[in-house]
């Protein structure tokens, strides 16, 4: 009779670790969209810094007015060798 119901335990133990590791990636999947997006507005910066902001950074072809297109992260702009 012991057995069952330690292994009932150890299941919910299991279950209770799995929901904390699942609200715990909510929140980092949130905290890594943030970082990722503060990371292409900083990027949006440096560029026009760069460009002295004498003229406004052109929209790309077939987006829309005011739409926002993420750039390509420069982690993936670099040559890998």
């Amino acid at each position: 009779m012991t057995e069952p119901v330690q292994a009932l335990e150890r299941r919910i133990s299991e279950l209770r670790a799995g929901v904390r590791d699942t609200v715990m990636a909510r929140g980092l999947r949130r905290e890594l969209r943030q970082a990722e997006q503060d990371w292409e507005d900083a990027l949006t910066r440096v560029q026009q810094a760069g460009r002295g902001d004498r003229e406004q950074p052109a929209e790309p072809a077939g987006s829309a007015a005011g739409a926002r297109v993420p750039l390509l992260p420069l982690r993936n702009r670099c040559t890998r060798r």
